[in-house]
């Protein structure tokens, strides 16, 4: 009756591994609960790779104040296949075990039991080591992605009570930003693109996670807003892939870490609001200029929110207003999001000519300008039909667009087809004929 009032308030394991439920129960576990594993091997699952695996997974959580001590033999023996998502549920549960709740007030100050390994005995010190060794052993092994969620939430809930941990959650961090930064699209094909926005999406998310708890200093705000920008920018044009599921469950866990994060992330901007600009010039990155200045905006009573607001003036010529979400990672353009080409361009002659098949990523301005987001080729482009249909496109050299500022070379692209040429063939360049 215990065990199954237990598992009533226990996160269970997914539903392949339904049977094994038995390993999450803790404190309420019956007394013959530590001779289950030794006697169920007949329910070892495959991604178990062997019996000594299966009696670390299903031991952990048998004797409820050895846990932290089993925790850490598990991760320093590199007993579990820390990848499985049951395994994950497994491991959190033993970390964030809160213990027996009395409604007393003499338990408030009772030390936790189950944590004395960790406070009394060096444990802190020990699990550090092991997340620092495994978070080294994972830099260079990203087909493993799926071992970095749990290291980071193991890391960043340490780091609460032991302040070194952070840095072993910082360096997951870096690690899962390196993995997105190697996910190219450019050149692959339509699927494989898909496929690599979202795997940049899910590493970001998991370097958002990593930075969810311990202290937080000014680079890691602004890495945390760079990451979380990054993310939702990657999810954008989602087509089906095998990672959705994934992109899904932890994009759940980063918006909550972002809620939790947001009042000191304020304070980070009000005091320097350049790691805004950075990072929205992660996404927006041909648009974007040297500086900008952010003004947190606010509803008709008064009260700041998550979202901040600038406005680039680029003289006489044009105005751009930026506008991002801090608790999401939406950035918008003049009231756009980032978006494709439409089909009212990739369809006209001209265009086909030129580009052929490719499609590019653009935000769209006030005037219904639309300008690739990152340079092609060394180059920017924009694109524009007027109202006749006649398509415009611009080239500028560089890293593009407004942003950049003047003196860069810019180029029209002309139609070289004998109706093009009848237009602007027809006479003298205006200028010769104005000197």
């Amino acid at each position: 009756a215990n065990e199954a009032r237990a598992l009533e308030y226990t996160e269970r394991l997914r539903a392949e591994d339904e049977g094994l439920n038995w390993t999450i129960v803790g404190g309420d576990a019956p007394p013959w609960r530590g001779n289950v594993p030794e006697a169920r091997q007949d329910a070892r699952p495959a991604w178990l790779s062997d019996k000594a695996a299966f009696l670390c997974f299903g031991a952990l959580r048998a004797y409820p104040h050895q846990q932290a001590r089993k925790l850490c033999i598990a991760l320093a023996e590199r007993s579990l296949p820390l990848q499985e998502p049951s395994v994950r549920t497994l491991l959190l549960s033993a970390m964030y075990q809160l213990g027996e709740l009395r409604n007393d007030r003499a338990s408030v100050c009772e030390p936790l039991l189950w944590r004395t390994d960790l406070s009394l005995f060096d444990g802190w010190a020990a699990l550090r080591r092991a997340l620092a060794g495994l978070s080294e052993e994972l830099r260079d092994k990203p087909r493993e992605y799926g071992a970095l969620l749990v290291l980071g939430e193991l890391a960043a809930h340490a780091s609460q009570w032991d302040s070194p941990t952070r840095d072993v959650a910082r360096d997951l961090a870096r690690t899962a930003r390196l993995w997105a930064e190697a996910q190219r699209e450019d050149s692959s094909p339509s699927a494989e693109q898909s496929a690599a926005r979202a795997r940049r999406c899910l590493f970001c998310l998991y370097g958002v996670v990593c930075n969810a708890l311990g202290d937080l200093s000014s680079e890691d705000a602004a890495e945390f807003c760079r990451l979380l920008l990054l993310a939702d920018y990657s999810g954008l044009f989602a087509e089906p892939t095998p990672y959705d599921h994934e992109v899904r469950v932890v994009r759940a866990i980063a918006l909550a870490a972002a809620a939790r994060r947001l009042p000191q992330l304020q304070q980070h901007v009000e005091l320097d609001g350049r790691m805004l600009t950075e990072a929205v010039r992660c996404v927006l990155q041909t648009q974007t200029p040297a500086h900008l200045e952010w003004r947190c905006m606010r509803d008709e009573r008064g009260s700041s929110g998550c979202c901040y607001e600038a406005i680039a003036n680029y003289g006489s010529s044009a105005m751009h207003h930026f506008s991002l979400n801090l608790l999401t990672g939406v950035v918008l353009l003049d009231g756009w999001p980032p978006s494709r080409l439409p089909a009212t361009i990739l369809d006209l002659p001209l265009y086909k000519r030129v580009f052929g098949d490719s499609n590019f990523e653009v935000t769209r301005d006030a005037c219904g300008v639309l300008t690739t987001l990152r340079p092609v080729g060394g180059r920017s482009y924009t694109f524009y039909v007027d109202g006749g249909g006649r398509l415009e496109v611009l080239e500028r050299e560089g890293n593009a667009g407004r942003a950049s500022g003047r003196g860069a070379m810019e180029l029209e692209l002309l139609d070289g087809c004998a109706a093009g040429i009848e237009s602007w063939g027809a006479g003298p360049p205006p200028r010769p004929e104005g000197m």
